[in-house]
């Protein structure tokens, strides 16, 4: 219902940029404790969107070293935050991350995802042929 609602709110060929938690299976305790209901996968995410009428143009991985993080913290030791000492240690390398993520071999702990609303003529053959 939310991803309908931003598509009616965008004129045709108008852009949604989503960002959303991955990987659904790293759900526990430290996402609880920001107020998260659910991690979702890309599979789930570009079905969606999809389903709402969007054409999915673009997915992107990051945070790919807060996963070790966030396996440390959440499943081992079931806390529901990270210490602010490591949070600041992770801000002020930030630089080096994001030169690096893409090197590292796992999944991102979030996604970003643009999807475009169809142009009006498109639009109008979808609404055609369902």
């Amino acid at each position: 219902a939310v991803l309908r609602h931003c598509l009616e709110a965008l004129q045709p060929g108008g852009r949604l940029v989503l960002l959303a938690a991955q990987c659904p299976r790293l759900y526990g305790p430290l996402d609880r404790g920001l107020g998260m209901r659910r991690r979702n996968s890309l599979q789930e995410l570009c079905a969606a969107l999809s389903a709402a009428g969007f054409t999915v143009e673009r997915a992107m991985e990051f945070l790919r070293i807060g996963l070790s993080t966030w396996l440390l913290y959440g499943a081992l030791l079931r806390r529901r935050r990270v210490p602010r000492i490591q949070l600041k240690a992770l801000d002020s390398t930030v630089w080096l991350w994001r030169r690096a993520d893409w090197l590292l071999p796992w999944p991102g702990l979030y996604l970003v995802l643009v999807a475009r609303k169809p142009a009006a003529e498109a639009a109008a053959r979808v609404a055609e042929n369902p």
